[in-house]
């Protein structure tokens, strides 16, 4: 909460130190709100998928983002997401970010993905593969850890790239950092979840080639209502904490050719996710209340792609989790996928994915295959490295 309360400060007394170094006049305010003229884009994606085990799953899906940025004031940038699936529609993003800290830092504040690991802060269409990588998804569900905050950032000043940040979250993702509240479970006023990161590129001596390094931690609040017995109403809550901590790689291989040509790139993410929690009430079993439950789970991907001719790549990427209960017990899986650029603003992509979920009590093989294509309607900003 201090530290909350600082942000908070300097946030507000910024403007008062840095007003006289911008020197913005009258009419330069002016300009800015007169050619107030935001980027908007458009990215809609459309797939056909199939899975051994899931005859009752729809094929068929879409899913689509606009976006929407500018440029606020020589003080801020804004911008906004909006998602669109089967689900229905929600605000993915909403940040408002610094532009002219001083002593190289950052801040937004809004609704934002946090930028723990690599892939989390990624949105669909910037995915070598269809889908996210299993770690991912069992930690902090299909939408990544993204939850109404604030971020602080700091670029170190030197010869190689060192990057990294602290986020306060409202605490309200539901796999690692689900917060129920109310008469059964301990009511928390946010916020409730803390975060940190760090990122490093060292200078290579091949100009072609780059590598980043990355580790990441997390701790917040968790609590679960379950129904032990299937009747359809809760008899079992538990109220403790969620961490987890990471660590991420990338390299990356500019050949230099034409439409990505000869392009490598490889990247990695290990996480370790544990839960400390106790039981509040069990109604089926009252003489549990107050034990502890621990659950622990740990996992990783690698993964690869090539550009095997101009505009077409191929990726390989194996998946594996170990987990300790019964519902996430120990996943392996390959995937392979081939794609096709068409040009800057159309994708075509065929995955193809095998593996076998073992949760101690049996063993599936699952495999399935995914038909997908992207298209953006204007123009979209770079992605990150």
């Amino acid at each position: 909460m201090k530290m909350l309360v600082f942000v908070t400060c300097v946030l507000f007394a910024w403007p008062l130190f840095s007003y006289s170094q911008t020197d913005v006049s009258n009419a330069e305010s002016g300009r800015y709100t007169s050619s107030f003229n935001p980027d908007i884009s458009l990215i809609i994606g459309g797939e056909y998928k199939s899975r051994t085990g899931e005859k009752d799953t729809e094929p068929f899906g879409y899913e689509a983002e606009l976006f929407i940025t500018s440029n606020v004031d020589p003080y801020f940038k804004a911008w906004a997401t909006l998602g669109f699936a089967d689900e229905g529609a929600e605000v993915e993003e909403a940040v408002i970010q610094t532009t002219s800290l001083p002593y190289q830092l950052q801040m937004k504040a809004g609704k934002f993905f946090s930028d723990i690991g690599r892939v989390n802060s990624q949105h669909f269409h910037s995915w070598d593969f269809a889908n996210r990588p299993l770690i991912n998804e069992l930690l902090f569900g299909a939408e990544g850890l993204n939850d109404a905050g604030i971020q602080v950032s700091w670029l170190a000043p030197a010869d190689s790239y060192w990057l990294t940040g602290i986020e306060i979250f409202q605490g309200e993702n539901e796999d690692s950092f689900q917060y129920i509240g109310g008469s059964s479970l301990p009511e928390k006023s946010g916020p409730r979840v803390f975060a940190g990161w760090l990122k490093f590129a060292p200078e290579l001596e091949d100009v072609n080639s780059a590598v980043q390094f990355g580790v990441s931690f997390g701790r917040g609040i968790h609590q679960e209502a379950l129904d032990s017995d299937a009747d359809n109403s809760f008899d079992l809550w538990l109220n403790g904490y969620s961490w987890f901590t990471g660590a991420d790689i990338v390299y990356k291989y500019d050949d230099g050719r034409a439409y990505g040509l000869g392009d490598i790139t490889v990247q990695g993410e290990f996480f370790m996710r544990g839960q400390d929690l106790f039981v509040v009430n069990d109604i089926l079993y009252p003489g549990l209340t107050g034990a502890d439950v621990e659950d622990n789970l740990n996992g990783y991907y690698i993964q690869a792609s090539y550009g095997f001719l101009p505009r077409w790549s191929a990726g390989l990427r194996w998946d594996q989790v170990n987990g300790e209960s019964g519902a996430t017990g120990d996943i392996y899986n390959i995937a392979a996928s081939v794609g096709c650029r068409l040009s800057e603003f159309s994708l075509l992509r065929f995955q193809y994915e095998t593996g076998r979920y073992d949760t101690g009590d049996e063993s599936e093989n699952v495999s399935g295959i995914s038909l997908q294509i992207q298209v953006s309607l204007g123009a979209h900003g770079a992605h990150k490295f």
